[in-house]
């Protein structure tokens, strides 16, 4: 019944990374969803080594070893922009491209109505 947030990042891409961090940090404190983060990094040790830097080993992470070009990636149509979506239980995209201030706005909107 959670909302999903799957979030595309990489340890290179500061931006997607600080926001990765956010989303798992507001995860943290809700627990009206998770996040299912998703490394586009080329190397296994380098995932590994910053989901141990970020603090994120409660986190759901999953290492997509094609980077843009994994089975995920191009599921989702990403190009070659990091990204997430928000899906509902059943799967449906409820939101592209959320920050964490937004997706946050999101849920305490969904919790009101």
């Amino acid at each position: 019944g959670h909302l999903v947030l799957i979030n595309f990042w990489a340890s290179y891409d500061a931006s997607s990374r600080i926001e990765n961090i956010k989303f798992a940090n507001l995860m943290k404190n809700n627990n009206g969803f998770v996040v299912i983060s998703v490394s586009l990094d080329s190397y296994q040790s380098v995932f590994e080594e910053t989901v141990k830097r970020d603090g994120l080993s409660f986190v759901q992470n999953i290492h997509a070893t094609n980077g843009f070009d994994s089975k995920l990636a191009n599921t989702y149509k990403l190009g070659n922009d990091f990204g997430n979506l928000l899906l509902d239980a059943k799967g449906e995209v409820l939101a592209k491209n959320l920050t964490a201030v937004e997706l946050k706005e999101f849920i305490q909107n969904t919790e009101t109505n």
